[in-house]
């Protein structure tokens, strides 16, 4: 495999999807919000 590229700037969003999907059950999250935020980078 290639070079790791970091995420950088997204920690509060990373904490609040691990925080999310951290419950018994829980098998996914669902990332909205407009057109040019960032989703497809953060999934």
């Amino acid at each position: 495999m290639g070079e790791v590229w970091p995420l950088t700037g997204r920690s509060e969003e990373l904490r609040l999807i691990n925080a999310a999907s951290g419950g018994a059950g829980a098998r996914g999250v669902v990332l909205s919000g407009g057109a040019g935020v960032g989703k497809t980078r953060l999934a």
